[in-house]
């Protein structure tokens, strides 16, 4: 009964918190436009936003190493959609996000409106448009974080990065930041069929929620590597990471 009452508790301070940030971005959104302020200011927001879900979630989280200043495309492994609070908690970033979010009532528009970027992982054109925009939004000074496995993994280990990311900072010569997340519960993990509401609601039953999270060095690309190079330096980082 206990834990029954600490997920219903949990669960009307999370759309509280939620419907409040997203009432206030939409309500000052139009003083800031799109463009770097617009972005800029919802990345603040986001983090603000992740940084009380991960108390409201009672997640824990042990750090080791810190994320660079300068704009960097964070690449790390995918485990649950807790991914997003933990590392959005740690600095203003914006995210590589997959095309049907963008269509979802509320939450897309206001995605689309923060600056998120979308792909459609299946079309070429929309994987274009989706490196242009991460280059965009590099170009404001924003980081910007990419799931490269391309969906959610219950472990122990991570499925083989994506090149297309790499290609791109390997090309533009954009520090790779490589980013290893583990739960300690791997039933945290949020995979499959797993129904999102009843997974949300066994997460909000646990007091206590232990995740770490490990940054590596930021991989700064010379001018003669290849994209291979960089994508298996950040893969064996968060390989090496997933062991400890």
């Amino acid at each position: 009964m206990a834990a029954v009452s600490l997920a219903s508790l949990r669960l009307v301070f999370l759309v509280a918190w939620t419907g409040m940030l997203l009432g206030w971005f939409y309500l000052t959104q139009p003083l800031f436009a799109r463009g770097p302020r617009g972005y800029r200011y919802a990345a603040v927001l986001m983090r603000l936003w992740a940084s009380a879900i991960v108390r409201i979630f009672g997640l824990s989280v042990s750090r080791r190493g810190s994320a660079p200043s300068q704009p960097a495309v964070w690449v790390a492994n995918h485990r649950s959609y807790l991914d997003i609070a933990v590392l959005a908690a740690q600095q203003p970033v914006l995210f590589l996000a997959k095309r049907e979010i963008a269509d979802w009532p509320m939450f897309g528009r206001a995605a689309r409106a923060a600056g998120i970027v979308f792909v459609d992982r299946g079309d070429a054109s929309s994987r274009a448009q989706a490196l242009d925009g991460i280059v965009d939004r590099l170009s404001m000074g924003i980081s910007i974080v990419v799931f490269p496995e391309g969906t959610t993994t219950s472990g122990p280990g991570v499925l083989p990065f994506r090149p297309g990311v790499f290609r791109l900072c390997a090309e533009r010569s954009v520090p790779v930041l490589p980013c290893a997340i583990a739960y300690a519960d791997p039933s945290l993990a949020w995979i499959g069929d797993d129904e999102f509401l009843s997974h949300l609601l066994r997460t909000q039953r646990r007091l206590r929620n232990e995740v770490s999270l490990s940054f590596g060095a930021a991989i700064h690309p010379a001018p003669d590597v290849q994209p291979e190079q960089l994508r298996e330096r950040a893969e064996h980082f968060v390989r090496l990471a997933l062991q400890e």
